[in-house]
């Protein structure tokens, strides 16, 4: 009886020393699991799915990185490299950590979309699009069909950048121009605003990132309206929607017809909330409302002809080294952190 008291003691003993290394085993391997979900770079599929931080509200471009964007910034350089890192804009740093900020796994999508975006700055040759002595072929006539340019700035001094959409001839355009070359086009437009923005930034000695949008629809109609027009502006606004984000602080529509006004209550629903909460559709009296938010137009009016930006890059080479204008803008202090990283 008592050897028998000995062996059960003896075998709970054991069973409680394996429960024990059993669960320090599990605790490594749990350990390691998150260890290699830190370290290993996230993807675009392997993200959560999307959950909108409670109370989120984005910060002023000009603001320093606070201690939580520092850590993002910490993070994507364990995971794409600092040297990488270093070598992007550094605008578009603050774009992509500010950009992603509402997500509940805020650095693992800056991450992935930011690696997703620097691939394709190399493949489209984005980087040096308005550094090549001569933008895209048949420039003047598309931007002829395609007027859109910088026409004053906001009480902080973001510019205010115009485009005609509704003057746009669409059939003229997809005659003229194919999927490729009118997306090369745009790429040169949207990279001569980034430049045309560092040169506002050094100048202001401020960093503004943000553009205040305005689309023009006086014009608008149905050809406006046919599938393959649609379906081409559509893929330009999503691609430059996910490789230059967070960089449009307002989106004003002036003139709009009351076909796009009775239209806008149905499209506004299906737009992502943040850039809901950015539109704001004011019609003919935009003046009213631009002088509320303290938007000043140059000269007093909408012009005429607006200054084209292939006209504006020409312009601002003249001032201005042009890599120092594709390197973007960034505080010191901002920047010696990122100079530090390995």
């Amino acid at each position: 009886s008592g050897n028998a008291e000995l062996y059960k003691d003896r075998q709970e003993s054991v069973s409680l020393k394996g429960n024990a290394q059993h669960r320090q085993q599990q605790n490594v391997e749990d350990r390691d699991h998150q260890r290699s979900s830190a370290t290993e770079k996230p993807t675009v599929d392997s993200l959560l799915p999307e959950v909108v931080t409670k109370k989120w509200q984005p910060r002023d471009e000009w603001e320093l990185f606070s201690s939580e964007e520092l850590t993002v910034l910490r993070r994507l350089a364990g995971w794409l490299g600092g040297r990488r890192l270093r070598a992007m804009p550094l605008d578009l740093i603050a774009c992509f950590i500010r950009g992603y900020a509402y997500r509940s796994d805020w650095a693992e999508a800056t991450c992935a979309f930011l690696d997703r975006a620097l691939d394709w700055r190399a493949e489209s040759g984005a980087d040096a699009v308005c550094l090549k002595g001569s933008p895209p072929p048949n420039r003047a006539l598309f931007e002829s069909l395609v007027s859109a340019g910088p026409i004053g700035f906001d009480a902080h001094g973001r510019p205010l950048i115009l485009e005609r959409f509704g003057a746009v001839d669409p059939d003229k355009l997809m005659r003229t121009f194919d999927e490729a070359a009118f997306l090369e086009h745009q790429c040169y437009s949207r990279e001569a605003l980034r430049l045309y923005s560092t040169a506002n930034s050094i100048r202001r000695r401020k960093r503004l990132y943000k553009a205040i949008a305005v689309i023009d629809m006086r014009g608008l109609g149905m050809a406006h309206t046919k599938s393959q027009f649609v379906k081409l502006v559509k893929t330009m606004y999503a691609l430059f929607g996910w490789h230059y984000p967070e960089s449009v602080a307002k989106l004003y529509v002036i003139n709009a017809p009351w076909v796009f006004r009775t239209a806008w209550a149905g499209v506004k629903m299906w737009l992502h909330p943040i850039t809901s909460s950015k539109l704001a559709v004011v019609g003919s009296d935009y003046l009213k409302a631009f002088e509320k938010a303290g938007i000043e137009i140059t000269g007093g009016k909408i012009p005429q002809r607006i200054t084209t930006w292939s006209e504006q890059v020409e312009q601002l080479l003249t001032e201005f080294d042009g890599e120092t204008l594709a390197r973007g803008y960034m505080p010191e202090a901002d920047l010696a952190v990122l100079s530090a990283l390995e």
